[in-house]
């Protein structure tokens, strides 16, 4: 085994050492010293980049009220619409839709059935239709009673009278239907507003 033997003085080989020491002690300073600096560097491009975002979502905040007080003028319409909606929907009640009622009601008669006469009365919430005639066959008033109960204006559709009779030398049956009369939509749309 081999030694080294140094024949420096002891002051020289102190000073060394420390020499060698304070080399490592300014390495560490040093390397220290980066990262603090590396550090410091990305909170300062953080920080910029935050700015920036900052800038940009304040141009998008003004840019979105100047539009919102552009649409304010929209929204009066709007509401002035809507109150004028409301004071004709007021005005003209809770109607039923009479074509609509009349045409389907129309639509449900037997082949061959005369009208007697037909009367609707009706109050701002409730109705009632009578409706007088003559058909064929039973069958004929047991068909049109089924299909007038699946009429949306009518409630409750009920046959008070279908008795056979002669009308002009020719068997016939007379029948009486009653039923109650459904409000209609508080204010019907006219077809020109959909345009």
């Amino acid at each position: 085994m081999v030694e080294h033997i140094s024949l420096l003085p002891p002051e020289i080989k102190a000073a060394r050492q420390l020499q060698q020491k304070l080399k490592k002690i300014l390495f560490v300073l040093l390397i220290i010293l980066l990262i603090v600096a590396l550090v410091a560097l990305f909170f300062f491009v953080s920080s910029f980049l935050v700015r920036q975002d900052l800038n940009s979502l304040q141009a998008e905040k003004e840019m979105i009220e100047k539009q919102s007080e552009e649409l304010v003028e929209y929204e009066n319409l709007y509401n002035n619409l809507t109150a004028r909606r409301n004071l004709v929907g007021q005005a003209m009640g809770t109607i039923p839709n009479w074509s609509v009622l009349l045409s389907d009601t129309a639509a449900v008669l037997p082949a061959g059935s005369w009208m007697q006469d037909m009367t609707f009365v009706y109050s701002e919430e409730n109705g009632s239709m009578t409706m007088r005639g003559w058909a064929y066959t039973h069958s004929g008033v047991a068909a049109m009673l089924e299909k007038m109960d699946s009429l949306e204006q009518l409630a409750e559709v009920q046959c008070r009278t279908s008795n056979d009779t002669d009308f002009e030398g020719q068997e016939v049956v007379q029948f009486q239907v009653e039923s109650g009369l459904l409000t209609g939509s508080p204010f019907i749309v006219s077809e020109e507003e959909g345009e």
